[in-house]
């Protein structure tokens, strides 16, 4: 909302950031606003069970929009242990990612820039890898902070976390640790990071399911409408409506689940 927006609706916000194009404002703490409640600039909502995904875990761009929300606001103090554990979460997420088969490439110590294959992954999250070189033929033991994915153009690749979870394609570009892929499923480009990806050879068919909601679930999308889904997104959804559109609907907005007209069990006799 805007500045005058707010005073028109009675209430005196307080300038959260300064930007070089706008300000960024918040009401008092708490404080309702358009039917919303909102605290320390964020919206404060009560959900349903079913509009919830408990499976997801945090990206590094998120927490750290969370700490400068929370800064911000002067919480970040008392926040710390949250968000400790939410970069644990992004730390371990991005560690486990390697497999048996992953190309790496070394960043620090004596053989950075050395690409190897990944043939076992420890417990305790150590890599033994077999080196790309005609001078180093035995294995060498690599922690996985030393190592980053490694793609070349052409592979094919899944992607494992993010946005495109559950996603394969072709790398059609490498640009530091951002990788291009065309989509098997969407047709399209999309930008994800070299350590959200593994190497597969089989064409994927993306997410099936989200919350309570799955691939081709019959759900409300308001008081006269209903729509198929279409494809399962990392926290949304593509619906096909009655009117033939497809529309992208967030996990919060889907309706209850409906049973096709005439569906059900008929018993012979």
């Amino acid at each position: 909302f805007s500045f005058a927006e707010a005073q028109n609706a009675g209430f005196e916000p307080y300038t959260l950031e300064r930007g070089a194009k706008h300000n960024v404002y918040a009401l008092e703490r708490p404080r309702d606003y358009a039917s919303m409640r909102f605290e320390d600039g964020f919206l404060i909502r009560t959900m349903k069970i079913a509009q919830v995904a408990t499976d997801a875990s945090p990206t590094a761009d998120e927490v750290e929009v969370f700490r400068s929300m929370l800064a911000s606001v002067g919480k970040a103090d008392e926040s710390a242990a949250l968000l400790q554990g939410m970069e644990r979460a992004v730390r371990s997420a991005v560690q486990h990612a390697f497999a048996p088969g992953d190309t790496v490439r070394v960043i620090e110590g004596d053989l950075t820039n050395l690409t190897c294959t990944v043939v076992r992954v420890h417990a305790d999250g150590a890599l033994t890898c077999l080196p790309h070189h005609d001078a180093l033929t035995a294995e060498v033991e690599l922690k996985a902070s030393q190592v980053v994915k490694h793609f070349r153009m052409g592979d094919h690749c899944q992607v494992l976390r993010g946005a495109h979870a559950g996603e394969s394609g072709l790398i059609v570009g490498v640009s530091g640790d951002s990788v291009s892929l065309f989509s098997d499923l969407s047709k399209v480009e999309i930008a994800v990071r070299a350590a959200d990806l593994t190497e597969a050879a089989e064409v994927s068919a993306g997410r099936e399911t989200l919350g309570a909601y799955a691939l081709y679930d019959l759900v409300s999308l308001d008081v006269s409408s209903v729509g198929v889904i279409v494809k399962v997104e990392h926290s949304s959804f593509k619906v096909l409506g009655t009117n033939g559109i497809v529309r992208t609907v967030p996990l919060a907005e889907v309706g209850h689940k409906r049973a096709p007209r005439g569906a059900g069990a008929r018993g012979g006799s």
